[in-house]
């Protein structure tokens, strides 16, 4: 997994990854500094806010186990912690009272700024929030007999995940996520909406499987949320990202070396159509500009508001080309493995045999 050191600054969080932080403190003095002088070991370095869970202790508990002493911490110019944190965890419990330290002259530049939740998330938040008690998923008795609500493009992608750990964004009630752990995975999954996430959790406790359902924003997750082997986002995730190169490098950040990146998606193509009768298309998005204002066509909003209507409530999304997503993901740093597209004609409705000619989905899959 990718280890980095985050603070906050103006508009944003600067990161610092940790690799190079070690790269820039070689060749600085080693100190001893007692521990009750940094601050950071009496604030929440891990969690991010989180309700911390037994589970979430015990992943602390073994990397602090496994922690070097021998390895100085680093601290920048004014004394705060940028590397260290298991290890004057273990130096504490064994008794010391001071710490080898390196400490930066003049704090080094950041390796990137991750910007704070844009206003648009937080009315996002509310619209979605505003139409999740209607939107149950699939019934619990489905999902009692084992049925998989993966289609099988993305069972062929995701494979064998026993044991792996699988993080689920945009996970509405997560169903999708309740299959990963019926298949074995340790499962989180994130959601703007309380109420998808309350739904989720009441599945997973009928259908006794465990699920780390969590409220967050995608485009600023918390610090604990590293580590996995699968990232998975589909059917209208990705359109509710405000910016695409962003949140590709906070997925990179976020997978273990190996790790893979799915996207199942509806098709940009498919966004910016509309059939107007047989035969015949109509052009009603802007496939070269990603900011979409509302929904020219409705049946391109959420499905649920041709039943209870659009609630008045501001909120956006987004229209990702192919080619802007490619070139978000590679300039993240993963590799890109495959690229299907897909036809899907009842989503063409009206449109005949034709449908069959044009693509509605895609899926894509990258490794870090």
């Amino acid at each position: 997994m990718v280890e980095r050191h985050t603070r906050p600054v103006p508009g944003g969080r600067a990161v610092y990854l940790t690799e190079r932080l070690w790269e820039l403190a070689e060749g600085l003095p080693v100190e001893s500094v007692p521990i009750d002088s940094i601050k950071a070991f009496d604030e929440d370095c891990w969690f991010g806010g989180a309700a911390v869970t037994c589970r979430m202790v015990a992943r602390h508990a073994a990397l602090i186990q496994k922690a070097d002493l021998s390895f100085p911490v680093i601290l920048s110019a004014d004394g705060r912690l940028m590397d260290g944190g298991h290890r004057i965890s273990k130096a504490w419990i064994s008794g010391a009272t001071t710490i080898d330290a390196v400490r930066f002259v003049v704090d080094p530049e950041p390796d990137y700024i991750e910007p704070d939740p844009p206003g648009v998330v937080q009315n996002n938040r509310q619209y979605w929030e505003a139409l999740a008690p209607a939107r149950p998923g699939e019934p619990i008795e489905v999902l009692e007999t084992g049925r998989n609500v993966l289609n099988e493009h993305e069972r062929a992608a995701i494979g064998d995940i026993r044991g792996r750990r699988v993080l689920q964004l945009a996970c509405s009630v997560g169903d999708e996520a309740l299959v990963f752990a019926r298949l074995g995975a340790d499962v989180t999954a994130v959601d703007l909406a309380p109420s998808h996430l309350a739904t989720g959790r009441a599945k997973a406790e009928k259908l006794d499987l465990t699920v780390d359902f969590r409220e967050q924003d995608m485009m600023s997750l918390s610090e604990d949320l590293t580590g996995y082997d699968l990232i998975f986002i589909s059917w209208g995730g990705l359109c509710w990202v405000p910016d695409l190169d962003a949140w590709t490098r906070l997925v990179a950040d976020r997978l273990n070396p190996g790790g893979k990146l799915i996207v199942s998606e509806h098709h940009p193509l498919w966004e910016v159509l509309t059939v107007a009768d047989e035969d015949r298309l109509r052009i009603t998005g802007d496939y070269f500009t990603p900011d979409r204002q509302g929904y020219a066509d409705p049946l391109k909003a959420p499905q649920i508001t041709r039943t209870i209507g659009t609630p008045d409530i501001p909120h956006q999304s987004f229209v990702w080309s192919i080619g802007n997503l490619i070139s978000a993901v590679l300039a993240a740093g993963l590799t890109l493995n495959s690229f299907q597209e897909f036809p899907v004609p009842d989503m063409y409705d009206g449109l005949a045999g034709t449908a069959t000619r044009i693509p509605a989905t895609y899926l894509l899959t990258a490794i870090r």
